[in-house]
């Protein structure tokens, strides 16, 4: 590829050394660094009048190092300027292959563009670890120390409750909220902590898919008795004594079960029983990101879990179903976007270790078949509650609404909610006070939440015929027994990658 002249207004050769690129515009920065090819040996416009054979097979010297900053934005648009941009990309990496200049793209997001897969080489920077953490905060503090402006506990104790604190952000955001935190508190120790999670919780919740929630006692989850044994056997298996013992520690449980039995207070309530911070993402949010671009959801979706495992907290996924709705017409609808999303969702819980996971659905039969198989995540099927369960979860609202659970007669109360699942158990008991309150503020009684019963009308009588069909799918198809043992409940069932 031989260039053509340019000449000034003396038809003088000019050399594009004598061009300077617009470096706030991506492609006149990338035109300027593909027509550093035609500059002559030295770079000069005189030895490139002189041999201009010479100045067309030249070039930047070896070693040279281009940075260009941000460009991701550019090249996800949809339209000629993105498929510039490829392009530019692509002839840069053919000109200079087999040659020490390097292109450095740097940006907190990079696209899944396939054209270009053979010509990068993608390197994701982790989220600061532990040591990391403390070195930065040290390092902040003890000049503020040093000088009496702060106070600064050095306890072991304090230094990795900080430091746990601070897992799952960046660098500048921990000198954000490391700043904030001094600021307010003009100390850094155990009462700093709370302040240093509540700063956290805002940052995270910026990532637009991510929430940061609050965990539930695991005393507020009622009846339900092979739940807490699971709950139970993971926080055993994740100890460092069973670690050490060789049991694989659980990767968490999908469960799979009609609206209002309870599966999102499992979710907060699993956060409680492990001691783990509990971060609900939302798929939604994740697969429109970025106003639907391609490559967005699994950039999105990578960002997520980076943060997930760096925290090594709780994932909450609600609706799972959903997520994955559109994935046997995802390569027709949306170019792939919600297959790729999901295998490297799915991909990331079989290989990780150290992030337990609370996925949810309402129907375990819109899941994709191929997403059925051994590999990944427990499915666990959440039936009504049985009368014992009943029971527990009516004791559960009262206490938590301040009433004695044994002033009420909560064997009939549980015969009469025959068909009630958690949520329409919760319904009762507020309408049953709200009646009360009403009625003169006077104590609230067990004719009150049986007055309310008839009222409500619960999800198995509306959708009976629909919930047997799914119990019969369970039971046929998975091999899954709906009895309420831990043992007996569920027989593991994993989720598997997509070919793509």
């Amino acid at each position: 590829m031989v260039r053509p002249e340019m000449r000034d207004e003396a038809g003088e050769i000019v050399s594009p050394k004598l061009i300077q690129p617009n470096t706030q515009d991506p492609l006149s920065a990338l035109s300027f660094i593909e027509n550093l090819q035609y500059l002559s040996g030295d770079g000069s416009a005189k030895a490139a009048k002189a041999d201009k054979k010479a100045a067309a097979i030249d070039g930047p010297r070896e070693g040279a190092i281009f940075v260009m900053c941000d460009l991701a934005p550019r090249v996800s648009l949809q339209g000629p300027e993105e498929m510039v941009m490829t392009r530019h990309l692509r002839e840069l990496a053919h000109t200079f292959r087999g040659m020490a200049i390097n292109i450095i793209l740097l940006g907190a997001v990079w696209p899944e563009i396939p054209e270009l897969e053979k010509d990068l080489l993608r390197l994701d920077l982790p989220l600061p670890q532990d040591g990391e953490i403390d070195a930065m905060v040290q390092a902040q503090v003890a000049p503020l120390a040093a000088q009496g402006s702060v106070t600064v506990d050095t306890s072991e104790e304090t230094r990795n409750g900080v430091v746990d604190a601070f897992l799952g952000l960046t660098e500048g955001e921990i000198t954000s909220v490391l700043r904030t935190v001094l600021i307010r508190k003009r100390a850094l120790t155990a009462e700093s902590i709370p302040t240093i999670v509540d700063e956290k919780r805002a940052v995270i919740g910026k990532t637009g898919c991510l929430t940061y929630t609050h965990p539930e006692r695991i005393e507020n989850l009622g009846g339900y008795l092979w739940v807490h044994q699971l709950l139970d056997e993971a926080a055993d298996s994740m100890s460092p004594k069973a670690r050490a013992y060789g049991v694989r520690p659980r990767k968490g449980y999908l469960f799979v079960g009609p609206p209002g039995c309870g599966k999102d207070l499992i979710k907060r309530c699993t956060a409680s029983r492990l001691n783990r911070p509990l971060l609900d993402m939302d798929m939604g949010s994740v697969m429109g990101d970025a106003g639907g671009i391609v490559g967005s959801g699994a950039v999105t979706i990578k960002k997520a879990l980076g943060i997930a495992a760096t925290v090594r907290g709780v994932l909450g996924i609600s609706e799972f179903e959903k997520a994955t709705g559109g994935l046997a017409s995802s390569a027709k609808t949306d170019g792939g976007e919600t297959a790729r999303t999901i295998a490297y969702l799915l991909n990331w819980l079989q290989d990780q270790t150290d992030v337990f996971v609370v996925a949810t659905a309402n129907d375990v039969r819109q899941l994709p078949g191929e997403l059925l198989r051994e590999g990944r995540i427990e499915i666990k099927f959440i039936d009504k509650p049985d009368a014992m369960d009943r029971m527990k979860i009516f004791e559960v609202h009262l206490r938590k609404r301040g009433r004695l659970p044994e002033e009420f007669d909560l064997v009939r109360l549980a015969d009469e909610a025959d068909l009630f699942v958690g949520a329409e158990i919760e319904a009762v008991v507020d309408r049953g006070l709200l009646r009360a309150y009403r009625d003169g503020a006077r104590p609230l009684t067990t004719d009150d939440l049986l007055a309310q019963i008839p009222k409500i009308v619960p999800v198995f009588a509306m959708k009976r015929d629909d919930l047997a069909e799914q119990q019969a799918w369970v039971k046929d198809v998975l091999g899954i027994d709906l009895a309420r043992t831990a043992e007996d409940a569920t027989v593991a069932h994993m989720l598997n990658g997509i070919e793509l």
